[in-house]
């Protein structure tokens, strides 16, 4: 509570002293902290823009919390549109993501996974022994950032024009939009028609 007192002390003192460019500047920025979302069967957007991409995580929740989101849980299968970028001037900006169809030079890749995470508030933690493949004490250095990276990186990319996912009815994903502002999101998949997005802003701009 504190805290967003002191953001709206600061606001406030923006507004009353900043003019012209400047304070179009000022708002912008704060808009930016509260990306708004949207999801459904034909496209994810953000208000903030998707030039980063976005990716999916499928999860099997081992325990939620006392507000019923996911607390523990494995990640099964990733899936991802990304930006593998272009010779010359990027012309496409996307602020939303289409499942069915191409999003100019995105592309979409996808893996299966076996990883185990704790959500710490709005972050959470690899428990590294859980990953497959994993020898412990007895990989080498090379081995041991393999299973690290194996965390946070598709392993391979087939270059998939849309999407080539379905959603499952009654499954929770995670979703990284590589943005700042965005801590933490899970998607509850209930059925192909019906989903509930949960964001977690972090306090940082994207700008």
């Amino acid at each position: 509570m504190k805290k967003q007192f002191r953001n709206i002390i600061l606001i406030s003192t923006l507004v009353f002293t900043l003019s012209g460019c400047r304070l179009i500047g000022a708002m912008i920025i704060m808009s930016a902290y509260n990306a708004k979302l949207k999801i459904n069967d034909r496209y994810v957007q953000s208000s903030n823009g998707m030039t980063n991409g976005i990716q999916f995580e499928k999860l099997t929740v081992l325990k939620l919390d006392e507000d019923g989101l996911p607390a523990e849980y494995i990640v099964t299968q990733r899936f991802e549109c990304y930006n593998p970028g272009v010779e010359g001037v990027q012309e496409y900006w996307p602020d939303k993501i289409y499942f069915d169809k191409a999003n100019g030079h995105y592309k979409w890749g996808a893996d299966t996974v076996a990883i185990h995470f704790l959500q710490v508030g709005n972050n959470r933690e690899v428990i590294v022994d859980s990953i497959e493949n994993n020898n412990d004490l007895n990989d080498t250095l090379a081995e041991s950032l393999n299973d690290f990276f194996s965390a946070i990186i598709i392993d391979s990319y087939t270059d998939y024009e849309t999407c080539p996912v379905e959603f499952e009815s009654n499954t929770w994903y995670y979703l990284n939009f590589y943005d700042p502002a965005l801590a933490t999101v899970f998607l509850y998949v209930e059925s192909e028609k019906k989903s509930h997005l949960y964001k977690f802003d972090s306090g940082v701009s994207p700008i």
